[in-house]
């Protein structure tokens, strides 16, 4: 048998996901199986999922637990397995909705959020290593990690399976992704200034996509409740891959004034279900005419919703009511509400949560405008600066905030329950506290406000769990890299007096100082700012308190230039980026807090118990021109030793196989790319990488790559444990 003829019998095989016969497959927090006889349930502060059986009104609902803080479901085209991942366990969990037990988990990267899943791989979203999970469906192993842009976050999957779409939670940007090449093809801008974007509905019907978000206003420098943020729905040409921005929804004025849009489903109606998690409703827009239909109130913070496979039911899962809510899409009414978690946390605890997360209230908003959410979604921060009566102020994380106070960035909030200022100056509310917010002339010099009120005492108390919840400071294996050692030992040094004012655990001294950035003639509050904690900082981009920093590295070089802000200018470039490989991985818990997660991964479907391996290849383009670079890699992973091919056929059918350092075969003859390879976590290796010459054949080539046992021959199917093959062009 001739390798050639090996390669051509491969043509056939369909390189796409398949991710249901009906529609596209989307991240969302509520989904139903494909036979539409069980809706799947994300509890996130249960720390559980919810199985409710849609056929039985008298079955009760079967609640699971899964890993710490599970954010969003997807279920498989079967119905057989659903897949859950855990956003603090950095884990996706495996449920057998049969069984309906948990088969185990698989480790995947920072923060995961977004996950669907198609015929061949689970995708999932990782938010705070800015990555896309490849994990194979067989193996269960993690076999590739594609690289976005900043925080992406909500999923789907085109209906042929052939286009991953991303959101990105910060920038509301739609990336979009290649599956057969593994790649980011296009990152569409809808608004420089869209923001809270986790979801995508398609509409593949008319190829579109349907993006909840809220547009942040924060160029303005006269504020007022009503023009700070705007909830829309952005739309996006699939076909043309661009932003339509007269189509934008804009639903304050389509419907009626709502607090964070967050997820939709389009029925066959061509009616759009959009969830507005602060307002606590759903708007229910019709397409052909762009006017609302209905204005549904539901329950506490609902985060998603999934229609019946019929179409006849819209089911929204109300985060801080523990409960389902369920609209007939006929006639547009609320028809049911049912329980589906008993939420674990303290009653006074979950009543801060809500009111955090709420614009449903007039003493929290005026016309359901803004929540303590919408700059601090789950408690962390938007990425914007606003322009405040202080003057600019880059929004922080509150995670941590009861260890650091005093709040704001000139300090003057010295108690968590002078938020009742900003609930009443920037979310106009009437407020939580009869008589005065104790604010006047200011909140540090005033009675406190501990006491005045159950709501803000609550609201306080809700504040204090927004902690870290692990030890972010280890690299792999525990131990800090040789940057971030050189760094640790710079960063406490008299050489550059960081540790000074950033005292460890905390890093910060809670004083103010002077640091030489508060000369603008918008500052109103003088010259000095309170010492920000530096914990999880690398994901608070931008910095200083007016943002003015784009990366860490401009805090320490172009933004101290008097050696104001600790003394940087003296250090040279390998001073910096150590400086900022510590940073990065500063420490958010004390030591030893917290025990490390185990995951333990569902067995595989493997032919020998010893041997697991899958391969995946990923190329950066579909078409090449003489000039372009081409970067052919091939991944694997597994456990056990394999042999490893890789080949390229010509467009008339001639082929080369790839040995290991890049060699090339003779033509027509067989190379091992790594024989006696062993297998462990994914792996990556270059094929190809190489600037396409003059003189190259046009035409279709196809790249192979196949894993067999060691000694054993490629040349026969049977021996193949994994293969996959991509096709691309020379014009």
């Amino acid at each position: 048998m001739k390798f050639q003829y090996l390669f051509c019998g491969l043509c056939l095989i369909v390189h796409a996901e398949t991710a249901s016969a009906d529609s596209a497959s989307k991240s969302s927090t509520i989904a139903t199986t494909p036979d539409g006889l069980q809706l799947v349930v994300v509890n996130t502060d249960s720390n559980s999922v919810t199985i409710v059986d849609l056929d039985s009104e008298s079955a009760n609902p079967i609640e699971i637990f899964v890993g710490n803080s599970p954010q969003t479901v997807a279920v498989d085209s079967d119905g057989v397995y659903a897949f859950i991942p855990n956003r603090f366990d950095d884990s996706v969990s495996v449920l057998d909705l049969q069984d309906q037990i948990i088969l185990g988990c698989i480790a995947v990267d920072d923060e995961p959020f977004g996950v669907v899943a198609g015929q061949q791989h689970i995708f999932v979203s990782n938010q705070g290593s800015n990555s896309i999970s490849v994990i194979d469906r067989k193996t269960y192993l993690p076999v590739l990690r594609i690289a976005t842009e900043f925080a992406p976050r909500g999923l789907a999957l085109s209906d042929d399976g052939s286009q991953l779409y991303v959101t990105h939670f910060f920038s509301g940007k739609l990336s979009i992704i290649d599956i057969e090449l593994m790649q980011v093809t296009k990152v569409i801008s809808v608004s420089s200034s869209a923001n809270i974007s986790q979801s995508v509905e398609i509409d593949s019907e008319n190829a579109l996509a349907y993006l909840p978000q809220t547009l942040s206003n924060s160029s303005n420098e006269a504020l007022l409740f009503d023009t700070t943020v705007f909830p829309v729905v952005s739309v996006v040409d699939l076909v043309a891959e661009t932003d339509l921005r007269g189509e934008r929804i804009a639903v304050d004025i389509v419907d009626e004034p709502v607090g964070i849009p967050i997820d939709a489903v389009r029925s066959p109606a061509n009616k759009l279900y959009l969830v507005n998690a602060a307002s606590n409703d759903v708007s229910v827009i019709d397409l052909d005419s762009n006017t609302a239909v209905a204005h549904l109130e539901v329950g506490d913070n609902p985060r998603g919703i999934v229609l019946s496979i019929d179409g006849t039911r819209a089911y929204i899962n109300n985060s801080l009511a523990g409960t389902v809510s369920v609209i007939d899409t006929m006639s547009d009414q609320l028809i049911d509400e049912f329980q589906v978690s008993q939420i674990p946390l303290e009653s006074e605890i979950l009543n801060g949560k809500k009111i955090f997360n709420s614009s449903n209230r007039t003493d929290l908003a005026r016309d359901q405008w803004i929540s303590c959410a919408t700059c601090h979604f789950d408690g962390e921060h938007d990425a914007r600066t606003w322009f405040f009566a202080d003057g600019p102020r880059n929004t922080p994380s509150l995670l941590g905030v009861s260890e650091t106070l005093p709040i704001h960035w000139s300090g003057d909030l010295d108690e968590l329950h002078d938020v009742e200022s900003t609930i009443r100056n920037i979310q106009a509310g009437t407020g939580l506290i009869t008589g005065s917010d104790n604010c006047d002339p200011a909140c540090d010099i005033a009675p406190a406000n501990q006491g005045r009120s159950d709501d803000l005492d609550d609201l306080a108390r809700y504040m204090e769990t927004l902690t870290f919840t692990s030890d972010t400071s280890l690299d792999t294996g525990g131990m800090l890299s040789v940057q971030a050692q050189a760094g640790n030992a710079l960063f406490n040094s008299a050489q550059s007096g960081c540790s000074t004012c950033h005292q460890p655990p905390l890093y910060t001294d809670r004083q103010q100082h002077d640091v030489g950035t508060g000369d603008s003639a918008l500052e109103k509050k003088g010259l000095v700012f309170d010492t920000p904690s530096l914990r999880g900082i690398k994901k608070t981009a931008p910095y200083l308190h007016d943002g003015s920093a784009a990366s860490l590295s401009a805090v320490l070089v172009e933004q101290n230039p008097a050696d104001l802000h600790g003394v940087t200018s003296q250090l040279s470039a390998t001073d910096i980026v150590n400086l900022v490989a510590f940073l990065t991985v500063l420490p958010t818990a004390e030591a030893g807090a917290g025990d490390p997660v185990s995951c333990v991964a569902p067995p595989a479907s493997a032919d020998d118990d010893d041997l697991v391996a899958v391969l995946e290849l990923s190329l950066n383009h579909r078409s090449f021109s003489a000039g372009d670079a081409l970067v052919l890699k091939l991944n694997v992973a597994g456990a056990g030793v394999v042999d490893i091919y890789s080949a390229i056929r010509f467009p008339d059918g001639s082929f080369v196989t790839l040995g290991e350092t890049i060699a090339v075969s003779a033509l027509n003859q067989v190379l091992s790319f790594r024989g006696a390879q062993p297998l462990s976590a994914a792996q990556a290796f270059p094929v190809v990488d190489v600037v396409l010459p003059e003189k190259l054949a046009l035409g279709v080539y196809t790249a192979f790559g196949v894993v067999v046992r060691p000694g054993f021959s490629v040349l026969d199917s049977a021996n193949w444990i994994s293969m996959d093959e991509i096709s691309f062009e020379v014009i």
